[in-house]
């Protein structure tokens, strides 16, 4: 409601409405929703973490199943970025982290459903390794970013002194043939008065 004020309050009834004011309450609205998306994010992280037995991570088999499913992660969004994008699927691929709806979802799973022997080592390997291969991904891709724009930003600049240069010569152009053109113009003055009898 606070970001369709206008739908709320339409037609004369607007004249009530105080822009800066709502746009203010809209902003300080917007924070606390972030702030208390971080605190639940963080009670879920911190009971998933206490959960974990952080030995389960140098258990093989942990990392073989984190990594297959890893794996399967990336092919799945590999084969669908194909189909969906073409060939420009960079960053895009690698943007796939796990996180808390992860946790979430691990959670809500009813125990006559759990696999017994399952670690949830295996969530927080591939929670960790989904989140730093697209921060990777990220670093990389804004680099190569990076380097696009300075590209850019240099034709740019020499397309900006090619302008002047030409202006300039054009202006110098201009003034030199004012400046040659007068004279001249004189000089066949003064020789049609020479010339009258």
């Amino acid at each position: 409601m606070v970001k369709n004020i206008h739908l709320f309050f339409p037609g004369k009834i607007k004249v009530f409405l105080e822009e800066a004011k709502m746009k203010q309450i809209y902003h300080e609205l917007h924070i606390i929703t972030l702030e208390t998306a971080f605190v639940v994010r963080t009670f879920f992280f911190v009971i998933f973490g206490i959960t974990i037995v952080l030995s389960s991570l140098l258990s093989i088999t942990v990392m073989l199943t984190s990594l297959a499913i890893i794996a399967s992660i990336y092919l799945i969004r590999f084969a669908i970025l194909r189909i969906f994008m073409g060939a420009d699927i960079q960053p895009q691929l690698y943007i796939a982290p796990r996180g808390l709806i992860t946790v979430l979802l691990f959670y809500a799973i009813p125990n006559q459903a759990k696999v017994p022997d399952f670690e949830s080592g295996i969530l927080l390997f591939v929670i960790i390794a989904t989140s730093l291969i697209m921060t990777w991904a990220m670093i990389k891709d804004k680099r190569k970013m990076g380097t696009l724009l300075d590209e850019i930003d240099e034709e740019y600049a020499e397309r900006n002194r090619a302008e002047d240069l030409l202006r300039n010569a054009s202006h110098g152009i201009a003034n030199n043939i004012e400046e040659q053109g007068t004279p001249k113009k004189m000089d066949v003055d003064n020789e049609l008065e020479d010339d009258a009898p």
